[in-house]
């Protein structure tokens, strides 16, 4: 049982009695001299008030990746966080209000005073009102509160670690991930070997992209048991968030060692192999995870891509199609596919079939994913082919409007415009591509042609001396 006549530094394990006068721990007065005036007033005014309650300063707190430490933190009979005091030298304020309610949101604690004054009447105090909101409130409901706190249970209800986590995996269900981890935090505060909730919360604060916070919850998990098969693909990942592909490999070896038919270990090993150029190792890889789930649709989608890669593109439409077979609404898979179509056929081929197959993939692409500006362009110069300019204009014209500096878009699109004897409008979309792109070659030769026929033959001569500097500059020719 800890001595409530003793007030406990975190930062230097050093216990000071708390009557009849409190002194800051020797250690903390000289490396905060300032502070240490309004913490030993803070400390002198709460000890008579809260004498049920732990007074402990420079407690340690989690914050993300990184560990800070509150300046002052009760803690009530039944080991909840009460309320959280921050600190400041006299008449400094600086950043200690959001430092303060950070705190309050790592540790889910109710309340918080900030003090930069040895005198209480200048006090600052909020209420946590969760979700990452706070109200000013005054003292009196501030000490109305924090009895509440300790006498009942409705006010701060959850007083043990397996409720904590219950709490946490609710806001975790539902997507709640910034409610999840202050619940997770309070679990492993109260239970430090509670290895699921270290992983629950390396899980959410994965979802919120705090990667390497989420890897050193994920460590800790692993130290407490080294044979979960699911933490190290957890870790895996969050180090594939993080760009460090080796080291997630040898996370996903980790979890395949442990566990051979993990088909997500598999998979995963096989994304971050891809990621490092390794696409033969790769395919194996997804043909693993495919061989041990045969509907796995990411694993047929991603396979594709690897071979799209070593040029297979037959082979990848057959995967794509396998992807679009299990999940009909696969709007990549579908835009993958035309794109495989559209490569697959010779530049001289002119039958209309094949391009309206790949048409039609982009079409499924575009009604899924209205807004994938690469459909658009890739099913316009399809149209192109067919000899369908309106059509493949409006295509173009979606893809600016998403992408207003796509200079391949202007490019073709003045190609239509060219097509259908609109000459002035062309020159106006390769106008549009040179100013994007001032070195583009293309743009210049294809302006020169249409200055050229509506009677401008200088201009004309004058794009295609540019052209021919390009092209000497670039190849050397």
């Amino acid at each position: 049982m800890r001595d409530l006549n003793t007030v406990f530094c975190h930062q230097h394990s050093h216990s000071q009695p708390r009557y009849p006068h409190f002194t800051l721990c020797p250690y903390c007065r000289e490396e905060a001299p300032h502070e240490a005036i309004v913490i030993e007033a803070a400390v002198n005014y709460l000890s008579p008030k809260l004498r049920d309650f732990f007074i402990e300063t420079e407690l340690e707190i989690q914050m993300g990746a990184d560990k800070r430490r509150a300046d002052i933190m009760l803690v009530d009979g039944k080991q909840n966080y009460a309320a959280i005091i921050e600190c400041k030298r006299i008449g400094f304020q600086g950043d200690g209000i959001d430092q303060l309610k950070s705190y309050l949101c790592a540790t889910a604690t109710p309340l918080g005073v900030f003090a930069n004054s040895p005198e209480p009447g200048n006090w600052e105090f909020f209420e946590n009102l969760g979700r990452n909101q706070f109200k000013d409130i005054m003292s009196d409901l501030f000490w109305k509160n924090i009895r509440d706190t300790s006498e009942e249970e409705s006010t701060h209800p959850l007083v043990d670690a397996e409720t904590y986590y219950k709490r946490g995996k609710t806001n975790h269900n539902r997507s709640q991930y910034e409610d999840a981890v202050p619940n997770y935090t309070q679990a492993i505060r109260l239970k430090p070997d509670y290895a699921i909730a270290y992983i629950g919360r390396g899980d959410a604060k994965f979802y919120l992209r705090e990667y390497a916070a989420a890897i050193v919850d994920f460590d800790n998990a692993i130290k407490l048991n080294p044979e979960d098969a699911n933490t190290y693909v957890a870790r895996g990942a969050a180090k594939g968030g993080l760009k460090q592909n080796a080291a997630a490999i040898a996370d996903f070896d980790n979890a395949i060692r442990l566990k051979p038919d993990y088909a997500e270990a598999y998979y995963f090993r096989a994304l971050m192999k891809a990621g490092l150029g390794q696409h033969t190792a790769s395919i194996t890889d997804f043909d693993n995870a495919i061989r041990l789930k045969p509907d796995y649709t990411n694993a047929y989608y991603n396979r594709g891509n690897a071979k799209v890669k070593l040029g297979q593109y037959a082979a990848a439409i057959t995967d794509f199609d396998n992807a679009i077979r299990f999940k009909p609404d696969y709007a990549e898979a579908y835009y993958a596919r035309g794109n495989m179509k559209f490569k697959a056929l010779r530049p001289t081929e002119r039958d209309p079939e094949q391009y309206l197959a790949v048409i039609a993939d982009f079409d499924n692409a575009i009604r899924l994913k209205p807004d994938n500006i690469i459909a658009y362009y890739d099913r316009g110069n399809a149209k192109m082919k067919l000899g369908q300019y309106a059509a493949a204009i409006t295509d173009f014209d979606n893809a600016i409007r998403l992408e207003p500096n796509y200079f391949s878009a202007y490019f073709e699109r003045g190609n239509a415009k060219m097509q259908l004897g609109q000459y002035a409008a062309a020159i106006a979309d390769f106008d549009n591509a040179i100013r994007l792109k001032p070195d583009y070659a293309e743009a210049y030769h294809e302006r020169g042609n249409a200055k050229g026929l509506i009677g401008k033959p200088l201009a004309a001569l004058a794009d295609a001396y540019k052209t021919s500097r390009i092209l000497k500059k670039k190849y050397g020719r």
